[in-house]
């Protein structure tokens, strides 16, 4: 009993914490956010290699499997490729 109890207030305390992540919506998927991304958007990578890095949005793929990659162009110019899942958007590109 107390071990189960201590389980769910580690699981609310965890989803509470946790930074709410951006999906893109593909044909017949539902999304969880109401800003996809659109090539000019400012966003901020929150997981993966390239955490903590930010830019903007320039080239959106969906690959075969689903999987949403991005192209983000940082202030200094360097470029890199990052999941869609992994970023939230920051700021709208006409904004």
């Amino acid at each position: 009993m107390m071990l189960s109890l201590r389980r769910t207030l580690i699981q609310n305390i965890f989803t509470e914490l946790l930074p709410k992540r951006i999906y893109l919506k593909k044909s017949g998927m539902k999304t969880k956010t109401e800003k996809p991304l659109k090539d000019g958007d400012l966003c901020k990578v929150i997981g993966g290699t390239h955490t903590g890095k930010s830019g903007i949005v320039r080239d959106i793929n969906t690959s075969k499997t689903g999987h949403i990659t991005i192209t983000v162009e940082q202030e200094n110019g360097v470029r890199f490729k990052t999941l869609g899942k992994n970023v939230i958007v920051l700021k709208k590109g006409g904004e």
